[in-house]
């Protein structure tokens, strides 16, 4: 005969998603990632730990389109999992504009030393 057990969590088609965001928790990440990009203004409703945390759900759950893929296959999962706020697509888009840098450098190459020097 075999036995069967009752399981009191929510079993989702991205299941394995609940477990790494435990880690993510658990190593202190989302901490990390607002003391280093600062804390938004609490009217934004989501900090820059909640919107990477999200980013990463979405590329881990083999996904790459915020919009639909928020907005129609994994909010339903990604509501479930413990201490977990996802932003709407809006929200997820507009943040990577505040992120935006200016990745532009600009070398001068001295041959006698053969060192590169930013002008930046």
């Amino acid at each position: 005969m075999e036995n069967v057990q009752k399981v009191s969590q929510t079993i989702t088609p991205f299941a394995g998603i609940s477990f790494i965001n435990n880690e993510f928790n658990h190593m202190g990440l989302g901490k990390l990632i607002d003391n280093l990009l600062s804390i938004r203004v609490s009217t934004c409703g989501y900090q820059y730990s909640d919107i990477v945390r999200s980013w990463f759900d979405i590329f881990l759950c083999g996904r790459d389109c915020a919009e639909e893929d928020i907005a129609q296959h994994l909010r339903p999962t990604l509501e479930n999992i413990p201490q977990s706020k996802v932003p709407s697509p809006e929200t997820l888009l507009r943040s990577l504009d505040e992120l935006d840098a200016d990745n532009t450098y600009d070398f001068d190459y001295d041959n006698r030393d053969g060192n590169a020097k930013s002008k930046r």
